[in-house]
């Protein structure tokens, strides 16, 4: 088919007329918002391990609270994510999901959607981003109540 996108790469960008290259480089959120910034930040910070991005994981963990999560399963996922960086404890989808298990339904797929699912995060460098998002709509999701 002509002008059909030929690889993974450009099947994930817009038409022609409101090419992407030309926008800011700042990450996009889908409508859902909350779910997926939470579900992003979740993600990064747990790459944070891979890539030992200490200062984005810190800085994630100052601002962010686990009442700051519209989902309480991600607010307890986050909640364990703080003790065990507390207790200077690996970071490793394993660890975290033992010790969340027993108080998350679902929480394997929760993991993995936030590692490797659709919502995923693909750089720790949009920690902040995620993380600025998510107390946005936590404070929007305040206001309202």
């Amino acid at each position: 088919m002509v002008g059909a996108p030929s690889n993974t790469r450009q099947a994930g960008r817009r038409s022609a007329g409101n090419d992407r290259r030309n926008e800011s480089s700042a990450p996009t959120l889908e409508p859902a918002g909350i779910e997926q910034a939470g579900l992003k930040l979740i993600g990064a910070v747990m790459l944070t391990e891979i890539n030992r991005d200490l200062v984005n994981r810190i800085v994630a963990f100052e601002r962010v609270k686990p009442e700051d999560f519209a989902e309480q399963a991600l607010g307890e996922i986050w909640s364990t994510l703080e003790a065990m960086h507390s207790r200077g404890e690996p970071l490793t989808p394993d660890r975290v999901l033992s010790d969340v298990r027993p108080r998350v339904r679902d929480a394997a797929a929760i993991l993995g959607e936030a590692l490797t699912g659709v919502y995923r995060a693909v750089t720790t460098q949009d920690t902040a981003f995620y993380a600025e998002r998510l107390l946005e709509e936590a404070d929007e999701r305040r206001l309202r109540l």
